[in-house]
C-alpha cells in the first residue's frame, strides 16, 4: 500500500513541476493568504520524495529549490523555527 501512495506522490510532484504557479492566483483563499513563492513547497516535497525513494535526483532538486526559496522570500521571518503557510523551509 505504501508503494501505491509513493507512486501517487511522485505523480503529483511531476504535475507540480509541469504546471508551476502560485496557488493564490487560482483559489479564493489566495486573497487572504497570498503567496510569493512556490519554491519552499517544492523543496519540501522533494525532500520527502528523497526520503521515500532514496533517489538522488529528488535531493538535488530539493537543494536547488531551497536556494531559490531563500533568494526569493526575503520578506520571510529570519526566525528559523517559524513555520507557516508562506514558509515551510524551517521544516527542512
Amino acid at each position: 500500500m505504501a508503494q501505491k501512495y509513493l507512486a501517487k506522490a511522485q505523480l503529483l510532484y511531476a504535475y507540480a513541476q509541469r504546471w508551476r504557479g502560485l496557488y493564490a492566483k487560482f483559489i479564493d483563499s489566495g486573497k487572504l493568504y497570498p503567496s510569493v513563492s512556490m519554491h519552499d513547497d517544492l523543496a519540501y516535497a522533494a525532500v520527502w520524495l528523497y526520503i521515500g525513494t532514496g533517489q538522488q535526483k529528488y535531493l538535488s532538486e530539493a537543494i536547488a529549490f531551497y536556494g531559490k526559496s531563500i533568494a526569493s522570500e526575503g520578506h520571510v521571518s529570519s526566525n528559523p523555527y517559524q513555520w507557516n503557510y508562506e514558509n515551510v523551509i524551517p521544516a527542512l
